[in-house]
């Protein structure tokens, strides 16, 4: 375990490095006490100077052969440089002469983590804190920041919480206790955690965004936006919280504000792909389709190979009737991925207005294979036969229904298409499963159906409302 050196300490290990590397230099012999080695060598060990901390500690055990501080040092640093079997030697001679030592459990402990042994380590964390003098916080901390670094989130979680409770003032702890919930997709806990620790550091512009990241998770959008924008007041050129920022204003379609927080970021992060796809997709959903596709041109500029790009082109095409363009996009992002079903949407809608049926169809096909839960998809895959084979329209939707049976829309599409198809019995039938499921979509029904005004049937569902 390493130590903190600051003030007059500070001052005298300074004097005890310079003593040490001046006796190296002059490759003289000069003598340190035991205490001055343990300065020394933890020195080199906090600047990660393993070879400069292990020739310390040769010169220091030549001197002082049996100090256990040393000795303790040397397991120290074989752990350090990932000698384990050194280490648990120099561990096993001193836990038999020192059973009730609690820094020897600490390290053995340490390099059983190393090995992924977590049974045997928290054997070890056992009797460490059982043999510990007082409550020492800085332990526990750092056998949870050693369980972190493996991944292990909730056997650091135990460590933390007892480093906390005693000291609840512990800005470390607070933030390992946020980060640890937050892996484990606790973000409640999380939450509360990093708000804690900003109550006591609050221009910390990365806890901000880390708190907005959680409020996101949880679907508290408010609250991650003031998050982000505390953050950015702090730290106005963080890019990560602009980023996101923006991204969570697009997905609640605040399209105009996301756009001035895309062009933020974007003087920040010039070559970002992602920052001008995203403001390219916010012009494009308010149909400002020039700036679009003049967005998603200059990000390709940067790929040409980006999926989300090719495709933002290929819907700002589509959107603008420019489907043989459109056609050569989406034709280069299916080279790229195929495993994506609004790509294959896609495909099959701009294969449709060009007149290929049959590729329209295989299309649509893949999309459905690939989720066949989207209605979207259905819907318009049955429009593709609506004027030439309607009873196929009407068998798609059926198979629809089987796969996602609550679907109002679908259901009226059914009843639409049966009367088109003379089938008025069947028609009615459908019709009053759609009422049942959304009856605020019968009046758009008749006026895309006037043919079924008149229906016996539609006129008792429309009376029974």
């Amino acid at each position: 375990m390493g130590k903190n050196f600051d003030g007059e300490k500070k001052s005298s290990v300074k004097k005890h490095i310079g003593k040490y590397k001046l006796m190296l230099k002059e490759k003289s012999m000069s003598y340190f006490d035991v205490e001055e080695f343990e300065d020394i060598v933890e020195y080199f060990i906090s600047k990660e100077k393993i070879t400069e901390a292990q020739n310390a500690l040769k010169y220091a055990l030549n001197l002082h052969p049996g100090a256990f501080s040393l000795l303790l040092k040397q397991a120290q640093v074989y752990v350090e440089s990932e000698k384990t079997e050194k280490a648990l030697a120099v561990l096993g001679k001193l836990k038999a002469i020192h059973p009730e030592e609690p820094e020897i459990y600490f390290w053995l402990g340490m390099v059983e983590i190393s090995k992924n042994n977590f049974e045997a380590a928290e054997n070890d964390f056992a009797k460490l804190l059982k043999f510990m003098k007082e409550d020492d916080e800085e332990i526990l901390l750092l056998v949870a920041f050693s369980y972190i670094q493996q991944g292990e989130f909730k056997r650091a979680l135990q460590y933390l919480k007892k480093a906390y409770s005693i000291n609840p003032k512990n800005s470390y702890a607070l933030y390992d206790l946020a980060y640890c919930y937050e892996q484990i997709n606790d973000y409640e806990k999380s939450a509360i955690n990093y708000q804690k620790y900003l109550e006591e550091n609050p221009f910390e512009a990365n806890v901000w965004y880390n708190l907005g990241v959680i409020f996101t998770n949880l679907g508290e959008n408010e609250k991650a936006l003031d998050a982000y924008d505390f953050s950015i007041a702090i730290k106005p050129d963080f890019s990560h919280s602009l980023y996101n920022k923006a991204i969570l204003l697009a997905n609640n379609n605040n399209n105009e504000e996301a756009i001035d927080v895309y062009k933020d970021f974007l003087k920040i992060e010039k070559n970002s792909i992602e920052g001008l796809n995203g403001l390219a997709t916010c012009y494009r959903k308010l149909e400002k389709f020039e700036l679009a596709e003049e967005t998603y041109k200059i990000a390709l500029e940067k790929d040409k190979n980006n999926i989300d790009t090719l495709y933002g082109i290929a819907a700002v095409s589509a959107l603008t009737d420019q489907n043989l363009e459109g056609l050569n996009y989406i034709i280069r992002v299916l080279r790229i991925e195929k495993g994506n079903p609004d790509v294959h949407y896609l495909a099959a809608k701009i294969f449709s207005r060009l007149g290929y049926f049959e590729r329209s169809e295989e299309s649509f096909i893949k999309a459905l294979t690939l989720m066949p839960d989207n209605p979207k998809y259905w819907v318009s895959f049955s429009e593709l036969f609506y004027e030439t084979d309607v009873q196929k329209s009407i068998e798609l939707l059926e198979e629809a229904i089987k796969i996602i049976p609550e679907n109002a829309e679908i259901m009226y599409l059914l009843a639409e298409y049966s009367f088109y198809a003379k089938n008025n019995n069947k028609a009615s039938e459908y019709l009053k499963d759609a009422v049942a499921l959304d009856k605020e979509l019968l009046n758009d029904f008749l006026q895309r159906c006037p043919s079924a005004v008149d229906n016996k049937d539609v006129k008792l569902i429309t009376q029974s409302i």
